[in-house]
């Protein structure tokens, strides 16, 4: 993935110190596209929380991927307390876009010029 500029990607912290296999493959599939992990490192969430919580422990396993360029259109990223539904925290965030309309479209103007003398004739 190649752009224009180096965007300033913020450190990325986390509480989860292991990485096993899928998060080795995780951080090489970041790196093949050019997506980053926004756990950590957006939002309300600069110190890495957990996402997964068991009797066997604790562990940061749901994760949002974006372009460091995209970083201006999330907003409120964060992680919510684990309840009583599932042993996961869900991920909130915000994503903001422009709407295109009739009133915000580049005015485009065409102009032809028909000369009749230069007609093909069949």
């Amino acid at each position: 993935m190649w752009h224009d500029e180096v965007p300033n990607i913020p450190t990325r912290c986390s509480l989860d110190t292991i990485a096993n296999r899928f998060g080795k493959l995780l951080i090489q599939l970041c790196y093949n596209t050019g997506l980053t992990i926004c756990n950590g490192r957006l939002g309300n969430d600069r110190d890495g929380k957990f996402t997964f919580c068991s009797p066997n422990g604790r562990s940061l396993i749901d994760y949002m991927l974006a372009s460091p360029n995209d970083y201006d259109k999330i907003s409120n990223f964060g992680i919510l307390n684990i309840n009583e539904f599932s042993d996961h925290s869900p991920l909130v965030f915000e994503v903001g876009i422009k709407t295109v309309t009739e009133e915000n479209l580049p005015k485009v103007s065409s102009f032809i010029k028909w000369e009749k003398d230069k007609v093909e004739r069949i």
